[in-house]
């Protein structure tokens, strides 16, 4: 065994420790749920995952949905070896906190650890869901006050027109920017329907009909992107190109990092 594969040895276990222990800052009870929050968490340190996960979901139920309730939700399914779950309370996590890096670190670990790995399937590069869809219009926002300021006290006083010809052209290209990143957002976050596998094995089959032929197995966790649905069949596919169906019943639906029933998909 090489010294760096000696290190990794030693590292791995030590830096998943840390990372599903609850994250620091959602050990604060949430406003709305303070006692039922303080009591999942009291479940999850004891060690009663499978108790605690339900426990959280409930939270989720009564309406209240924040990246760190979401965050440790996944750390007990995760506990409790359902990865699928887990996963898709991180997706949500993630959609609410794009920038926080142990709901990044558990993805990247629980798609690790799926037989045969999984990988997230990206229709826009990964770079667009750093910032949220608020933060790309206000962004926005700040892009078209400084393009229209600029055109504004040029109209208002021509003698500034040579001074404020460069700041407008580049304030000018870069609102058309930002709101196109803005638009590609908004499409991947509402028009988008993410598939993840919550059962050991999901067939995926050529058809959709129970006696189609097998094209693959999807394992727990594995995640695909909805492209049609039909009788309580999904077609989908995932990031390697490969496709196929599967009954609904076998997955969660999220659109836009929130859960969606089958039948609102077609939105």
């Amino acid at each position: 065994m090489t010294p760096l594969l000696r290190r990794l040895k030693t590292f791995v276990p030590t830096a998943l420790l840390a990372v599903f222990i609850l994250n620091p800052a959602s050990l604060r009870a949430e406003k709305t749920a303070p006692v039922a929050f303080d009591a999942a968490n009291l479940l999850y340190e004891k060690g009663q995952f499978a108790a605690a996960a339900s426990a959280y979901e409930k939270i989720i139920a009564d309406g209240t949905r924040t990246s760190a309730l979401l965050f440790n939700a996944g750390n007990a399914y995760f506990k409790s070896e359902k990865i699928g779950e887990a996963v898709a309370c991180w997706l949500q996590a993630e959609a609410l906190d794009p920038r926080n890096n142990r709901i990044r670190i558990n993805l990247e670990f629980a798609r690790e650890s799926i037989s045969g790995g999984a990988q997230p399937v990206p229709l826009w590069p990964s770079q667009l869901r750093v910032l949220t869809v608020n933060e790309w219009a206000a962004l926005s926002l700040v892009a078209g006050w400084l393009c229209f300021t600029g055109l504004a006290l040029g109209a208002w006083k021509p003698t500034l027109r040579p001074t404020l010809r460069v700041p407008v052209l580049m304030s000018s290209v870069g609102l058309a920017v930002v709101v196109t990143l803005l638009v590609i957002t908004a499409g991947d976050r509402t028009d988008t329907v993410n598939a993840i596998v919550v059962k050991p094995e999901a067939v995926v089959r050529f058809g959709p009909l129970p006696e189609s032929q097998s094209a693959f197995i999807a394992r727990d966790g594995s995640e695909f992107r909805m492209t049609d649905r039909k009788n309580g069949w999904l077609r989908v596919e995932d990031a390697n190109g490969r496709e196929g169906w599967f009954t609904s019943d076998q997955v969660i639906l999220l659109r836009g990092g929130k859960p969606v029933a089958e039948q609102e998909t077609d939105r």
